[in-house]
């Protein structure tokens, strides 16, 4: 076993050849991936006295038994746990380092994360939290230090992914108060994540905690923590630093849980086929947006300046023989938020969109990038969802800019008509 593990875990020596490099790590993977449940209890082994260099299956059957009746009673009731504020929660059976899943872990420990062994031991990894999610969430609950060295390699998408399977593993068949502790730590684990948007960190760590944050928002999981007042303040800080990859993050993290609204995107309806769509049957998470449309207003007129800038005047020449200012990515992510906040229906923002003037905005938006069609299908969908609401205080919003537009330009003229009738 130790063998195995030492493929996953320890890079090849330089001199090593192909099946010490690729081969053997693989098939080491394989092996202790099988979902064969005697290799998955071995990792729980707590005998220090058992020589690890010589561990056999064989060698471990009574403490496979022992360690069944131990989680038997940790299940029954929870007389076994000792709950205390200060320090994590421990079961007796908890207490003492396991030799070969401290050597699985071990591979936390280096400087530099080989993304292929890391790879392989994400794979392990998810095996053992499917399998003995309790006794693994425990000992990584009690044994700290190894939460804090998978915090470390956020910048390793396979270890990123890690972490995620610890924040969103299933807790129905915990116990209470242990499902409450854990719930805990899976919420400072979230909010690790959060506080990874930050400018201040690497571009690999910012990608990654973004990626997982807007994965947890789809599978909907966490989502109360998620829509909290102190978390949307954070998301609005790494936007409002305008720079990325910490500002589109940001953006991708408030357009993932508003996309859970019911009122988005109404006609719901999802791929089965070429050409072949259906109506979804899933509805929409009901979740307030009253902070998050109310934290918007106080952004949106640094939004609107952002939008009308004009400090990038270069033109490319293009084959219709005529420059094209590049509206970029940063300032196009701004109006996929836009659409995203004016689904939500929210009075009080749309009455700030207005008093900024931002219809108009957007329409200059249009015919200052007149070559940039996928501006002008976010912008238009904008002003098309607002008219097929039939709220009047939207309807009136737009209305007069698109008539405008019919009449002062015939290249988008129609499209505006289109809309308008």
């Amino acid at each position: 076993m130790l063998e195995l593990l030492n493929y996953i875990v320890q890079e090849p020596p330089p001199e090593a050849d192909y099946k010490r490099s690729y081969k053997y790590p693989f098939m080491a993977a394989e092996i202790l991936s099988c979902e064969v449940k005697e290799i998955t209890d071995i990792f729980f082994d707590t005998l220090e006295d058992v020589d690890t260099t010589k561990i056999t299956l064989s060698t471990v059957d009574q403490s496979i038994k022992e360690e069944e009746e131990k989680i038997n009673t940790i299940i029954e009731g929870q007389d076994s746990l000792v709950l205390n504020s200060k320090e994590p929660i421990k079961a007796q059976s908890e207490l003492k380092r396991r030799p070969l899943l401290e050597k699985l872990l071990s591979i936390l420990k280096t400087k530099e994360m080989n993304p292929i062994l890391s790879g392989y031991f994400l794979k392990v990894f998810e095996i053992l939290i499917e399998k003995r999610q309790s006794d693994l969430l425990g000992y990584l609950f009690n044994f700290k230090d190894h939460i804090e060295k998978l915090l470390q390699h956020i910048s390793d998408e396979h270890i990123a992914d890690a972490v995620k399977k610890i924040i969103s593993n299933g807790e129905q068949y915990i116990p209470g108060s242990v499902r409450e502790e854990f719930l805990h730590n899976k919420l400072v684990l979230l909010d690790t994540f959060v506080n990874n948007l930050s400018i201040d960190n690497d571009y690999e760590v910012i990608e990654n905690s973004s990626r997982v944050l807007c994965d947890l928002i789809k599978n909907k999981e966490h989502l109360a923590h998620l829509n909290e007042k102190k978390v949307l303040n954070q998301i609005f800080k790494s936007i409002s630093t305008m720079k990325e990859p910490s500002f589109t993050a940001g953006i991708s993290y408030f357009i993932a849980l508003i996309k859970l609204n019911a009122n988005v995107n109404k006609e719901n309806v999802r791929f089965v086929g070429y050409d072949n769509f259906q109506l979804a049957d899933e509805k929409g998470e009901e979740l307030n947006y009253n902070e998050l449309a109310s934290l918007a207003i106080d952004h949106l007129e640094i939004f609107k300046h952002f939008l009308i800038k004009t400090e990038d005047n270069i033109g490319y020449n293009s084959q219709f023989g005529v420059k094209i200012i590049p509206f970029g990515k940063s300032r196009l992510k701004i109006i996929e938020l836009l659409y995203a906040l004016m689904q939500l229906k929210d009075d009080y923002f749309c009455q700030r969109f207005c008093e900024l003037e931002m219809p108009g905005v957007l329409l200059g938006l249009i015919k200052d990038y007149y070559m940039n069609t996928i501006l002008h299908t976010i912008i238009f969908n904008i002003f098309s969802d607002a008219i097929r609401s039939g709220i009047s205080f939207l309807v009136n919003m737009v209305t007069l800019p698109l008539i405008l537009l019919v009449h002062n330009t015939m290249l988008f003229g129609s499209k505006a008509l289109r809309i308008i009738l």
